[in-house]
């Protein structure tokens, strides 16, 4: 016979490695229309790991790619709005890329290696796109 605390800890037990099955949010890539960004390179950057499972989901039509620095139609897969994308970045990848100068002077070249994931307008708007880290292959 199971006891009322037994079948608390079977219950803390089953959500407690559920909990392990989810996605998190590791940022956002916001562009406009005609223009490409990255998680590096994005208003609000971000690290991807490096042989991140990934999800991708955009407000609207767009276009998206791991392991590049930049995206666009002839590059980068089309995501329809609100579609889910399952994808992996392949290892890390060094680029070089201007950034913003703390102290205000001239831009400067940074560099990142890590996981990169880029997204590009595909509908004409500003698209929103979140990238999320996964844990398995659901």
């Amino acid at each position: 016979m199971v006891t009322p605390m037994g079948r608390l800890a079977w219950a803390l037990a089953f959500v407690a490695t559920t909990a392990w099955a989810g996605e998190v949010l590791l940022g956002t890539l916001r562009v406009a229309d005609g223009g490409t960004t990255a998680n590096r390179t994005t208003a609000t950057p971000f690290v991807v790991p490096s042989n991140a499972l990934l999800s991708i989901q955009c407000d609207q039509a767009s276009y998206v790619m791991t392991d590049v620095a930049t995206c666009d139609a002839g590059v980068c897969v089309y995501l329809g709005a609100n579609m889910l994308l399952p994808t992996k970045v392949n290892g890390s990848k060094t680029y070089s890329y201007p950034a913003t100068n703390p102290d205000g002077g001239a831009a400067i070249t940074t560099s990142y290696s890590g996981g990169w994931v880029a997204s590009s307008p595909g509908s004409g708007a500003t698209s929103v796109c979140k990238v999320f880290s996964r844990t398995g292959q659901e």
